[in-house]
């Protein structure tokens, strides 16, 4: 991918944004499994040809610190951020999730962060979020853990309490669990 910054933002912004610290692991992970295929063969033929521009990407950097921030307050309990792979039909499928948390001897709770705005929230069906989780309780359970619940946790980067008084659909409070 090609970077640009037509719209000037600080270097150390723009930079923070190029060096995203994902790391591609196996031959696809769990969210790139949910994409649409004709997307992930485009974006595999052309890759080198794509042209981004550093300010599209603001909201996947608030996301990042988020995780950050979180992977480094875990319990002695919890599992943060833990890359599985699993190996299906000789490809390696691999999905890391964002926490697990060991409730009891026989399970735990899988939880998933979204840092999301309101109306993406309210527009989306979630379907994909939920295929998400099942293939992280997935690759557990082919690790020998089993997942006895899972959650997302939606955190809304636009929540504003004024909206929330006004308007029963929308949503409480600025996380919400499903």
């Amino acid at each position: 991918m090609n970077w640009t910054n037509i719209h000037g933002l600080p270097a150390p912004l723009a930079a923070a944004i190029r060096n995203d610290s994902y790391k591609k692991v196996g031959w696809i992970s769990a969210t790139s499994l949910l994409q649409p295929p004709q997307k992930r063969v485009l974006e595999a033929r052309h890759g080198a040809k794509i042209v981004t521009d550093v300010s599209e990407n603001i909201f996947s950097l608030l996301g990042q610190v988020v995780h950050g921030i979180l992977e480094r307050s875990a319990t002695a309990n919890e599992v943060p951020e833990r890359r599985l792979i699993v190996t299906v039909r000789g490809k390696e499928i691999s999905g890391q999730a964002d926490l697990f948390e060991s409730l009891h001897a026989s399970g735990g709770l899988l939880s998933d962060y979204k840092t999301v705005s309101v109306a993406a929230f309210q527009a989306s069906d979630k379907d994909s979020w939920h295929q998400q989780l099942n293939i992280y309780a997935h690759l557990f359970a082919k690790h020998g853990v089993e997942v006895k619940q899972l959650q997302i946790v939606a955190i809304f980067r636009d929540f504003s309490k004024r909206k929330a008084r006004r308007d029963k659909d929308y949503p409480q409070s600025g996380v919400m669990l499903i």
